[in-house]
């Protein structure tokens, strides 16, 4: 696997000043972020982040086999989340209406929710947050690791 998906810069507290500003802000999205692993649909196989085949989710790779794409996503109790196509050119507002037109959705693929607040976050235990920029392009990394502050993680205090 020649592509490595890129993660997003931490972002601090989950109620911080940062969180709570940028949550009010129209030029960004509030994207779930579960806990899970993350993976990578390459168009014809399903990949861990650090390029390592994931075999144990054949009714995802089943779903996604006539997917021709590079999608992102997370890998959640044997359902894939997609949240960005990487192979896309456009802007996140691009990419994301160009993925939930492209991908076959059901029991094993979903899209990850967006515009949530930190109230859903609690509620449907979820690990936190990514926020992106809608103007932000799919930063292609060099290697694995690589962090965007177009895409800013906070996530949810664990007790």
């Amino acid at each position: 696997m020649d592509f490595y998906p890129v993660k997003p810069a931490p972002g601090g507290k989950p109620l911080g000043e940062a969180y709570t500003h940028l949550a009010r802000m129209p030029g960004w999205c509030v994207q779930a972020k579960m806990d899970g692993w993350r993976a990578v649909w390459d168009g014809e196989t399903l990949w861990t982040r650090t390029g390592n085949r994931i075999t144990d989710a054949p009714n995802v790779v089943l779903s996604l086999a006539n997917v021709g794409r590079v999608v992102d996503g997370e890998l959640v109790g044997g359902v894939f989340y997609a949240f960005d196509l990487a192979d896309h050119g456009g802007t996140y507002r691009h990419r994301h209406a160009d993925l939930i037109s492209a991908l076959p959705w059901g029991e094993f693929v979903k899209p990850m929710p967006t515009n949530v607040d930190w109230g859903d976050v609690v509620d449907n235990e979820w690990e936190g947050v990514v926020m992106k920029r809608w103007r932000s392009y799919y930063p292609k990394a060099i290697r694995a690791g690589r962090t965007t502050s177009d895409w800013l993680k906070f996530r949810r205090a664990w007790l």
